[in-house]
């Protein structure tokens, strides 16, 4: 009995460190106002760390493990006027795709936060439309923060598919537009128009989505969110 019951102690134990659940998803606001947000996410084993300010240009941190995503970012803050850092943590080694995919969710999901608080103090004009050139190549954006979110990506009819832009694949960076539009709750249209290589082709789309986004965000009081008032009888 005695043996039998140290036994059955010890198949709990095990049963117990092989059941154990992975570390569940969360989303925490730290800050938000007109001015400033700061969430922490974790997918999985990630956390990534994001927070973004206006006003006067700060230095920035972006971090994602994805050297050439990081590079289109850092031009996303410029073109934007938007300070992003932003900080990617994780166990296990995650793809390229999966890191961007989460990343342009995570920005979506900060920017609909600022989104609802400048509407509610300043407004802001919600519409946003800018050209992007970078060497020989040049892309458009238009953006509506609306709330209907969706995300159409064209291709002009001299612009090959190159498939890569150096360690990252091109569906990963359309990935980034489409869960970004998701996120924010806005309709979001890429246009590559003209580009003979992958980098700049990309490059001048991330300049015209910052240059977009920074149209959008212009601080309108025609677009202040305005309380309705019931008709009195």
């Amino acid at each position: 009995m005695h043996s039998f019951s140290s036994h059955s102690t010890n198949t709990s134990t095990e049963i117990e460190k092989v059941e154990r659940p992975r570390r569940r998803s969360f989303f925490k606001v730290l800050e938000a106002s007109p001015q400033a947000v700061k969430i922490v996410k974790g997918v999985e084993d990630a956390t990534v760390n994001c927070r973004i300010t206006m006003g006067s240009k700060e230095s920035w941190n972006i971090n994602t493990s994805v050297r050439s995503f990081d590079e289109m970012l850092r031009l996303l803050a410029q073109y934007s006027k938007l300070n992003i850092d932003l900080r990617l943590e994780t166990n296990t080694v995650k793809s390229s795709t999966w890191i961007i995919g989460n990343i342009g969710k995570v920005l979506g999901e900060a920017l609909r936060i600022l989104t609802q608080e400048k509407s509610k103090t300043t407004g802001i004009r919600k519409l946003g439309y800018s050209q992007g050139l970078y060497g020989e190549a040049f892309a458009e954006v238009r953006i509506l923060l609306t709330g209907k979110a969706g995300c159409w990506i064209t291709r002009g009819p001299n612009v090959k598919f190159f498939g890569r832009v150096g360690e990252i694949s091109e569906e990963a960076l359309k990935s980034f537009f489409v869960e970004f539009a998701q996120a924010i709750g806005g309709t979001l249209h890429v246009d590559l128009i003209r580009g003979e290589d992958p980098y700049n082709l990309w490059y001048a789309t991330f300049i015209a989505f910052g240059e977009a986004l920074a149209n959008a965000f212009t601080e309108d009081e025609w677009y202040k969110q305005q309380s309705i008032v019931e008709p009195t009888a």
